[in-house]
């Protein structure tokens, strides 16, 4: 009995060996894996830590490029701005004088600004000339115009004829 009980654990423990060795096998095989798997991974790493080293410089970069643009951004801002408030100025300066005598206007009679239909303004004086002067030689001129409104010669819109001291709008009364 002992021999055959000796013989059953005997092959109990040659197979318990044996499934032992197939669960060694199995795992030293998923160790290979692992380990394979470690060293892709590393190698993932290296390269991603090397990517982002260069999009940290990229972005580095970039940051410097959009300082710069800003920097140039509020320099031109600045330069228009002194452009336009000069333009402004210049355009200020004009309006405020006439553009027949270049006289600056003022709120009295005959230097107050005016304008005509057409939009154009003149000081009541330099236009109540024009229609005197017109009003007098009318029959040289006929009807072609020349007593228009100096800046566009445009004749009155609503008649087509040339203004007369009528048509004059006093800006200030």
């Amino acid at each position: 009995m002992n021999l055959r009980k000796s013989k059953e654990d005997l092959k109990k423990l040659s197979h318990q060996k044996k499934e032992e060795e197939e669960r060694i096998d199995r795992n030293e095989k998923e160790i290979e894996d692992l380990k394979k798997s470690i060293s892709r991974s590393k190698k993932r790493i290296a390269v991603n830590q090397n990517e982002i080293g260069v999009l940290s410089k990229r972005k580095q970069e970039l940051d410097e490029d959009y300082d710069a643009a800003s920097k140039r951004m509020n320099l031109l801002s600045f330069e228009y701005f002194d452009v336009a408030k000069e333009n402004i100025k210049k355009h200020y300066d004009e309006s405020d004088k006439c553009p027949v005598c270049s006289k600056v206007y003022q709120k009295d009679a005959q230097d107050q600004k005016c304008t005509l239909e057409c939009g154009h303004t003149a000081c009541f004086q330099c236009l109540a000339i024009m229609v005197d002067y017109a009003e007098a030689h009318r029959e040289e001129f006929h009807e072609d115009g020349f007593y228009a409104c100096a800046q566009c010669r445009a004749r009155c819109p609503k008649c087509q004829e040339i203004f007369s001291q009528r048509d004059i709008i006093q800006l200030y009364d």
